[in-house]
């Protein structure tokens, strides 16, 4: 609870402050008379609580409906309006970041990298699956061991060399911008 009120009597707001809740939770024990004979109504028709009596009257009935309600307004009222704007801000905060990266370059799209990977993926199967083509007839023809084993290291060799330079030159284009490349 805040500071103690300079009067006795306050309105119901400076009570509902004073006690930590909403106004509306002071206007609900109004209403289940948990707040009985501790506020009057004046000549101008508005309520004036008797801070000391309420405080009495609300620590006499359930003690857990008073906690049940003041935690129930942690979850409305100003604070729940700080910490939605606070969470709006830090989204925005969020996609400006990805905004940032991306222009940057250092973040891509999901979608850009399936792309990336499956041409890469369809370039490599289709520099393999060339090798057993050209690689026969000459196999076919030779005996010994050693010289089948060179030349098929030689042959995947270039053709990942290949790759690799295949590669290099897509993602190369991919840095010129969209479009560019193929």
């Amino acid at each position: 609870m805040s500071n103690k009120p300079g009067s006795d009597w306050i309105g119901p707001s400076d009570f509902a402050r004073y006690r930590g809740v909403s106004l509306r939770t002071v206007k609900d024990w109004i209403q289940e008379g948990r707040l009985e004979n501790c506020f009057k109504v004046g000549n101008n028709k508005r309520k004036k609580i008797n801070w000391q009596l309420a405080d009495q009257a609300l620590s006499n009935t359930s003690g857990d409906r008073d906690n049940d309600n003041a935690a129930g307004d942690k979850n409305t009222g100003p604070s729940t309006l700080v910490k939605a704007r606070t969470a709006k801000t830090a989204m925005e905060a969020k996609a400006a970041q990805i905004k940032y990266e991306q222009l940057a370059g250092s973040l891509v799209k999901a979608d850009e990298v399936v792309d990336v990977a499956k041409k890469m993926g369809r370039l490599t199967r289709e520099s393999l699956m060339t090798l057993p083509d050209r690689l026969a007839p000459v196999l076919a023809g030779l005996d010994d061991i050693d010289e089948i084993h060179t030349l098929l290291f030689k042959e995947l060799n270039t053709a990942l060399r290949n790759l690799s330079t295949k590669n290099y030159e897509f993602f190369k284009d991919k840095e010129n911008g969209p479009g560019q490349s193929e």
